[in-house]
């Protein structure tokens, strides 16, 4: 009956995901603009990588899921770490290996009986090259990305979901479309504040075109007979 009761919008992916509900964050936004709606779960594994992803979705799915159907959206984002150049961090992948395994990511959310028109999915957003340099000499890290391959991965991603009938919110251009992008990052990678709103200003009304049906859950406490309430409640 719970689960039934409310429904469920799963974020998935990687650091921007798993930060998505820090003080300002964009997925705690969309937890407050759909609240007593829905329940905004954050599924974010920092780190990981598309290959990583399709390999525990089985378990998350089988966790949030049940019953089948009950997630009623997804918001996925992988690719920044798929970026990695290989030969310096053994992360790395190609472009098409990317596209692959995002297919199958996509595949496991369609079968768990989310409809193709309730995914969207996020192409990682543009780094600023010269402040993730800085985070890694500070913290004696290689820089093993660049925003030129994010770009591949983000381009890709915009592609795929294009081929496959899913809504993306190419970040990655919106982000260069900005004067003032670079102050989207907090270390050239990861989302500020400013960041995180800009996120939400373009993910929260695609996602309410596809959940505006959605009733508020239980009646509003003014409807209710507080002489009687179980009329009104059970």
């Amino acid at each position: 009956m719970v689960a039934k009761l409310f429904p469920k919008v799963v974020l998935f992916g990687a650091s921007i995901i798993q930060q998505s509900f820090s003080e300002g964050g964009w997925g705690a936004a969309i937890a407050d603009h759909f609240q007593r709606k829905c329940d905004v779960l954050n599924r974010g594994f920092s780190g990981y990588t598309s290959a990583y992803g399709k390999l525990i979705l089985p378990r998350i799915l089988h966790c949030d899921n049940n019953p089948k159907g009950n997630i009623v959206a997804a918001v996925v984002l992988l690719g920044t770490n798929d970026s990695v150049i290989e030969d310096l961090d053994s992360r790395g992948t190609t472009v098409e290996q990317y596209a692959t395994n995002m297919t199958d990511i996509l595949t496991q959310f369609l079968n768990g009986g989310i409809p193709v028109s309730h995914i969207i999915l996020l192409a990682p957003p543009a780094i600023s090259e010269d402040m993730w340099g800085k985070c890694c000499k500070e913290n004696d890290r290689v820089i093993s990305l660049s925003d030129e391959r994010v770009k591949c991965f983000a381009a890709r991603c915009a592609d795929l979901g294009k081929t496959l009938g899913v809504d993306v919110v190419d970040l990655y251009t919106l982000f260069h479309g900005q004067p003032n992008w670079e102050s989207f990052l907090t270390d050239g990678i990861h989302l500020s504040k400013e960041g995180s709103h800009f996120v939400a200003s373009q993910v929260i009304p695609l996602l309410e075109t596809k959940l505006a049906h959605l009733p508020e859950i239980f009646p509003d406490w003014k409807d209710i007979d507080p002489k009687h309430p179980e009329k009104d409640l059970l």
